[in-house]
């Protein structure tokens, strides 16, 4: 896959993924707590979902990487194989979960964490880079803290929002940047005619 057409699938993929998670995090939130510590009772389980969105964000991490390579250096890179492994680690010690190879804690934790790490250093890296928009790198710095300052069980579970809002705006930043360029080359020959019919 070209670098072009990752970074044109990237930014909807990015949008959708932080949709899905918005959604998943408020038909979760609106359900009745359970008891102090355990997890919310009702009909939404909200595990399939943020796989599914976990998914769609990581192709908008690599149209992110794709889009400011250049200006975003090492860091950049290894925010992206850091991201991608984690997500790996993720999958993988799932199975292992599931088949009773490994103690779902820490394990589980283990992969959040190289993802998340991964996604730390690319926020930094899109602040440094300046390719996409700085702010909503720095939302996205918060919306990672969040999962340090919530949890799903009470009512910290709508600072997880932060982190849906930043990848919806960074995916819009990321589709919005490919269509300017695209539509670039179109208007500057609407100009040049224009210039055309005024020297004629």
């Amino acid at each position: 896959m070209s670098s072009s057409t990752l970074v044109r699938l990237a930014g909807p993929a990015a949008m959708l993924g932080g949709v899905v998670w918005l959604g998943a995090i408020a038909l979760y939130g609106l359900q009745p707590e359970g008891p102090p510590g355990t997890w919310r009772q009702g009909w939404f389980s909200p595990n399939t979902v943020i796989v599914a969105a976990f998914a769609l964000i990581l192709l908008g991490v690599l149209g992110i990487h794709a889009r400011q390579r250049a200006r975003a250096g090492w860091l950049g890179l290894v925010a992206v194989v850091l991201a991608c492994l984690g997500m790996v680690l993720l999958a993988v010690i799932r199975v292992a979960v599931d088949l009773d190879l490994v103690p779902a804690w820490p394990t589980v934790g283990l992969g959040f964490a190289v993802f998340f790490v991964g996604l730390l250093l690319l926020s930094v890296s899109i602040i440094r880079a300046a390719v996409l928009p700085r702010a909503a790198g720095g939302l996205l710095i918060l919306g990672i803290l969040a999962f340090f300052m919530g949890n799903f069980e009470d009512a910290s579970i709508w600072l997880f929002l932060l982190f849906g809002a930043a990848w919806v705006w960074l995916g819009y930043a990321l589709w919005s940047a490919k269509t300017d360029r695209r539509m670039a080359p179109a208007a500057s020959s609407d100009a040049r005619a224009r210039d055309q019919r005024v020297r004629d």
